[in-house]
C-alpha cells in the first residue's frame, strides 16, 4: 500500500512540476514532501528529512539548484545559535550535534527548495492538509470506535504519546484556520475543522485553544 502511495505521489509530483526541473531537484522535492506527510511517524519523517537535504546539497553541487538566502534565515540562525547554546550549557554536546544541526539544515533546504521550485509552496501546504486530515481521522476512529475516551486511554493518533499527537494537531489547526479565513478554500476548512475537533478529543492543554 505504501509503495502504491509513493508511486502515486511521484507521478503527481512529476506531472505538476513537469520536465523543467532536473531529476535531482525532483527527488529533493519528493523526499521533502514525504517528510511533511509522515511527520507523525519518526523514522520515515527523519529519513525523508535526511534525504531531502542530501538531494538538495547534491543538486546544488551539480549546479541544478541555486543556494539562496532569505530574510527568514536570520531568525533561523538566531534560533539555531540559542538552541545550541541551551543544549551545550547543561553538558549535552552530543545532543546538540545530533538533533539541532539536522533540523537547521532542513530549514535551509526547505527554503532553497521552495525558492527554486515555486510550485512546492502549494504542494507543501497540501501535504500538511493531508496530514491534518489523516491524523484527525485516526483520532476520531480511536475515540469513537476504539473507545479511547478517558484520561488513562486518550487518543494518540499516529503517534505513540498523546502530547506528541496534540503537538502536531495544534499548529495544523491554527494554520488552516487562519488560511481559510483569507482564501476560503474548502480543503483548508476541512483540514482545520478536523484537526480542531480531534484536538478537543486529546484532553490536553492544547485542547483549550481548540
Amino acid at each position: 500500500m505504501l509503495s502504491k502511495l509513493r508511486s502515486a505521489v511521484a507521478v503527481r509530483l512529476h506531472s505538476v512540476l513537469s520536465t523543467q526541473y532536473s531529476a535531482l531537484t525532483l527527488w529533493a522535492c519528493f523526499f521533502y514532501l514525504g517528510h511533511l506527510v509522515y511527520q507523525a511517524r519518526t523514522a520515515p519523517s527523519e529519513l525523508g528529512a535526511f534525504a531531502a537535504w542530501y538531494w538538495t546539497a547534491w543538486a546544488i553541487a551539480r549546479r541544478q539548484m541555486k543556494p539562496s538566502w532569505h530574510i527568514v534565515s536570520y531568525p533561523l540562525v538566531v534560533f539555531a545559535i540559542a538552541t545550541t547554546i541551551s543544549v551545550y550549557l547543561p553538558g549535552h554536546p552530543k545532543m546538540g550535534g545530533q538533533v539541532i544541526v539536522p533540523k537547521v539544515l532542513l530549514f535551509f533546504a526547505a527554503i532553497i527548495i521552495m525558492r527554486n521550485v515555486p510550485e512546492m509552496r502549494m504542494l507543501a501546504l497540501k501535504a500538511h492538509a493531508f496530514l491534518a486530515i489523516w491524523i484527525g481521522s485516526i483520532n476520531l476512529w480511536q475515540f469513537y470506535f476504539l473507545r479511547q475516551q478517558d484520561l488513562e486511554h486518550r487518543v494518540t493518533g499516529l503517534s505513540t504519546h498523546v502530547m506528541t499527537n496534540s503537538g502536531l494537531l495544534l499548529p495544523l489547526s491554527l494554520l488552516f484556520g487562519i488560511l481559510w479565513l483569507h482564501d476560503r478554500k474548502w480543503w483548508m476548512l476541512v483540514a482545520s475543522a478536523l484537526a480542531t475537533f480531534a484536538l478537543l478529543l486529546t484532553y490536553t492543554r492544547s485542547a483549550w485553544l481548540a
